[in-house]
């Protein structure tokens, strides 16, 4: 089964971390470990005796761990029990990712041109919601796909830095947070850039296959993260709070087109940005989008704009408190952590120009 498993990632029919998930839960069955029992360290009942008999002594220190999460527990003399300071793990389901998306799939009977007055649906941790594109006049193509992992990632790392964790083990890398703000909004802004983060380190790790660093994919991922920091300040069910957010992003700030106009722009954008061939996977891209800059496919209805919050230096001012090391490798290259990574898109960049001069501008 494992050798199964590990042969279906080398062919790219699994993600690393599905890949990661199913061996666990395989392993989990050889050993006969019940694989539901799994959960919050902190609320299963021998944890909770552990830390008491902690408590009651001179000095003591506890470290829990699940696949999931870990929760450390330390007492020294009189000084109060500190519970926290643990470790956070994104799993297969939580946040969840959604199986979107790449230019010209449309053609191949997956998602293409979305009705922007139909996206209503959103679940997080199920991976839900309407995906494919919706073009803005104003900011270009957006790709639901990633706007939703992204919103949900941006729950995911929130939730963790509310619960008191300061190391977060996700899809592409490892952050540790020097100091959970204690102001709502700080802890806003530090699971924004965390996220931003974590979303740009996929970008690096899949190149060069079909879609890394696609023309739509950084702005996406950046609507994602707004997306979900207005879902989380608004409060109340998350799912319903996203729905209403991105309604009023896409269509109240952003003015998308019809479904019909959409359409027209990924008629417009092949042989341009992306073209089909008998490869598999059978499209590939023709440009590629390093600075995160929105293009727009040069529509007659076209009328751009600008917003504040709508590029990847937004997040810059956060850099400083936390670290990221990303767990695979960048164009064959170990250990690129967040200060190399710009380093590490740049050379990138470069490599491509060479090899395609012009075609990393619409």
């Amino acid at each position: 089964m494992i050798d199964r498993i590990q042969q279906a990632q080398k062919d790219n029919l699994l993600t690393p971390q599905t890949a990661e998930d199913l061996t666990r839960s395989a392993l989990q069955g050889l050993i006969g470990e019940d694989r539901q029992k799994s959960g919050a360290p902190e609320k299963d009942e021998e944890v909770k005796k552990s830390i008491e008999s902690a408590a009651s002594a001179k000095s003591a220190s506890v470290k829990i761990s699940s696949p999931s999460e870990t929760v450390e527990v330390s007492y020294d003399s009189d000084a109060p029990v500190k519970v926290g300071a643990g470790t956070k793990t994104a799993t297969g389901t939580d946040p969840g990712w959604r199986a979107c998306c790449a230019l010209g799939q449309w053609e191949f009977g997956m998602a293409g041109a979305l009705d922007p007055t139909k996206l209503a649906g959103h679940k997080y941790a199920a991976a839900a919601g309407p995906t494919g594109y919706v073009y803005s006049p104003k900011v270009g193509l957006i790709d639901l796909g990633h706007l939703r992992d992204c919103a949900d990632m941006m729950k995911f790392v929130h939730d963790a830095l509310v619960g008191g964790f300061t190391t977060l083990e996700l899809y592409e890398g490892s952050a540790v947070v020097s100091a959970i703000p204690t102001k709502a909004d700080e802890r806003l802004d530090l699971a924004a850039a965390i996220t931003y983060v974590e979303s740009w380190a996929h970008e690096l790790r899949t190149w060069d296959d079909y879609s890394s660093f696609s023309p739509e994919d950084i702005p996406s991922n950046i609507m994602g993260v707004e997306v979900g920091k207005r879902a989380l300040k608004a409060g109340g069910p998350f799912d319903a709070a996203v729905d209403k957010e991105v309604d009023t992003l896409v269509n109240t700030e952003f003015k998308a087109r019809s479904k019909a106009d959409t359409d027209s722009v990924l008629t417009k954008i092949k042989s341009l940005w992306y073209k089909t061939t008998i490869a598999a996977p059978p499209f590939t891209l023709l440009r590629r989008n390093f600075d995160g800059k929105t293009w727009l496919a040069g529509m007659a209805f076209d009328a751009a704009a600008t917003f504040a919050w709508l590029k990847p230096d937004a997040f810059k001012p956060q850099y400083g408190k936390f670290t990221y090391t990303m767990k695979y490798k960048v164009d064959g290259k170990s250990g690129v952590t967040l200060t190399t990574m710009q380093a590490e898109t740049d050379a990138l960049q470069k490599k491509w120009v060479t090899a395609h001069p012009g075609m990393d501008k619409p």
